[in-house]
């Protein structure tokens, strides 16, 4: 959910021409956030 939001809120930054953040360097981030948490799930590392 936090990879998404950073996303969703650079993509606004860019589209209000606040700032220019290129999304797509951060698009690799969503892959190893799903990893991740697959594997703290599967060893039972959660809350």
């Amino acid at each position: 959910k936090a990879v998404g939001g950073l996303l969703i809120l650079a993509i606004a930054l860019n589209m209000l021409e606040l700032t220019k953040i290129r999304v797509g360097n951060m698009l690799p981030a969503v892959v190893y956030a799903v990893l991740l948490t697959t594997l703290v799930v599967r060893l039972g590392w959660g809350l």
